[in-house]
């Protein structure tokens, strides 16, 4: 977070979810991340300025989805922090354009998040 040249930080804790799957336990899910590492997480793009994305799908929640937690961590963000926040469809096929921000849009809307704390990136010309 403390590079220059990186504008906001996609997908935090999806590297590290993987990551565990593939080398430590393959039934690691976000929810085995201790609470302290996602407050640590807001506190530190607080302190660099970096924005986080957020994505929710109440699906993630369910059986064995390597994401199942995630709300619990989107909520950490929301209430908990400060810091600038980003969220988009997220999608990687047409098909999914759109897919997941009917369900961010519902938990910005429950813990009352307003523009200000959306991250517009600057676009230089």
């Amino acid at each position: 977070m403390r590079n220059p040249l990186i504008s906001a930080i996609a997908h935090p804790w999806l590297r590290a979810v993987v990551f565990a799957r593939a080398r430590i336990d393959p039934e690691f899910k976000l929810e085995n991340i201790p609470d302290e590492y996602f407050f640590k997480t807001c506190e530190y793009a607080e302190r660099y300025n970096k924005p986080l994305q957020i994505d929710y799908n109440p699906l993630w929640e369910t059986g064995n989805h390597m994401y199942k937690g995630i709300r619990k961590y989107v909520e950490i963000i929301l209430e908990y922090s400060d810091c600038k926040i980003f969220y988009g469809s997220d999608a990687h096929r047409a098909d999914e354009i759109g897919r997941n921000l009917k369900y961010v849009n519902e938990l910005l809307e429950k813990y009352k998040i307003d523009s200000s704390r959306i991250w517009i990136p600057k676009v230089e010309q």
